[in-house]
């Protein structure tokens, strides 16, 4: 993420997965299932795009451009990838389980949507709110994927960026 930074582009703490070609990203601090829903999607047949540092742009469309070719699980979803036999796992430096489900294209995808996935314990009902532009450009500034950053350049580039995302991709608050 820090080197994407440095060379221009904009980083999104966020998974991702493409559903017929189409990008949906999970954005969010640790811990708030971003993996888990991306590693749900994909076994329901979605494609993965990246787990935890998306690139996004927006000239004139809003695209973004996946990385990593294996989503990384707590012990607590695990069952998601062993329950996908096909799919190559490996224990990771940080004791997750990696898997590697099927990949979308290579390149940029057109994004569709974003969603900041909010985990509860005592919800009965899955419940989704879209927000605001002004919410939302808030809510994706408060998840930076590289904490303390200072460089007045590259917080004005990203401000920029998702101040255009907002107003063109819907985001929502999902409380799971």
């Amino acid at each position: 993420a820090f080197l994407l930074a440095l060379r221009g582009e904009t980083v999104l703490h966020a998974s991702a997965v493409a559903i017929d070609g189409v990008a949906l990203a999970f954005v969010g601090q640790s811990g708030r299932g971003k993996s888990t829903l991306a590693a749900l999607l994909c076994t329901n047949g979605a494609e993965l795009v990246t787990d935890d540092v998306l690139t996004v742009a927006a000239d004139p469309t809003v695209t973004c451009t996946g990385g990593t070719s294996e989503i990384r699980l707590r012990q607590t979803a695990a069952a998601i990838a062993q329950a996908q036999p096909e799919a190559a796992t490996r224990t990771t430096a940080d004791e997750r389980l990696a898997f590697a489900p099927e990949r979308a294209q290579l390149g940029s995808l057109p994004l569709g949507g974003i969603v900041i996935p909010s985990p509860s314990r005592t919800a009965a009902e899955v419940e989704i709110r879209r927000l605001s532009p002004s919410t939302a450009l808030f809510a994706l500034l408060s998840f930076p994927r590289i904490h303390g950053w200072r460089r007045s350049d590259v917080l004005s580039r990203d401000f920029m960026v998702f101040s255009q995302i907002v107003n063109v991709i819907p985001v929502f608050d999902v409380t799971v």
